[in-house]
């Protein structure tokens, strides 16, 4: 069975179906929420990933996210961004089932989309003039 339900429903959430609101149902279907699936829904809180480019990584960026509710969510950093950063939006996420003034974040996570061709040596050397990463070493540590 599909019902439209309002904005503020979340996954797992009972919904209860009466045609007569002083008899009590037997059936108390939980709420089943078809998002995008670039969002997820986790209490008032939307999440979603971003891939950007390595050079926008290391230079900044301003992009559009189109929201759920259609408007448009403006992103932008003038900072390197790391695989794996998280940038917070307030008030960008969904509205609360307590009150409905206020909202969520939305929370996108980066990943970082590498090249996938060589680099001559000509290019390898001018990375690391660049970059002047030399005292950092690769280095295993227990990641989980």
């Amino acid at each position: 069975m599909s019902i439209n339900a309002w904005r503020e429903v979340y996954n797992g959430m009972e919904i209860c179906l009466s045609l007569f609101p002083s008899v009590r149902p037997s059936v108390r279907p939980l709420c089943r929420c078809c998002y995008p699936l670039s969002f997820e829904r986790k209490g008032d809180d939307l999440y979603t990933n971003v891939t950007i480019s390595l050079q926008d990584a290391l230079n900044g960026f301003e992009m559009d996210i189109l929201h759920l509710d259609g408007h448009v969510v403006n992103i932008s950093r003038d900072k390197v961004t790391w695989p794996g950063a998280r940038l917070r939006k307030r008030d960008e996420g969904m509205p609360s089932l307590e009150d409905n003034n206020k909202r969520g974040m939305l929370i996108v996570t980066f990943d970082v989309d590498f090249p996938k061709t060589e680099f001559s040596p000509e290019q390898k050397k001018q990375i690391i003039e660049l970059l002047q990463q030399t005292e950092s070493k690769p280095k295993a540590y227990n990641g989980l």
